[in-house]
């Protein structure tokens, strides 16, 4: 007999779109423990914690994000290689137009 778990995002399963209150903390413990060593800067720190995402500038060159990008298509046009835990959204495995988005 299978267990059956509990998505813990309820945005996946829903059928119609919808904006929902964070329940866990996006970045943990008091914005008082920030230090300079810290990875972020504390600017980085609070957009974060304000915002959910980060977005860093120039993070990838452009020869990293070819390799990712080949990699994600070839996750994508291999999905019964995908471990069995793996959430995609419906969909998403077929149709994505992995030169479209390179040239953007």
């Amino acid at each position: 007999m299978s267990e059956r778990r509990t998505d813990l995002y309820p945005s996946r399963v829903a059928p119609t779109p919808q904006m929902l209150p964070r329940l866990d903390p996006i970045v943990h413990g008091d914005a008082g423990d920030w230090s300079p060593q810290a990875p972020l800067s504390r600017a980085q720190m609070e957009s974060y914690e304000r915002d959910g995402f980060l977005v860093l500038e120039n993070m990838f060159d452009a020869g990293e994000i070819g390799m990712l990008q080949n990699e994600a298509e070839r996750l994508r046009s291999a999905p019964e290689e995908l471990e069995d835990e793996t959430t995609t959204p419906p969909g998403s495995l077929s149709g994505w137009p992995v030169e479209a988005s390179r040239e953007a």
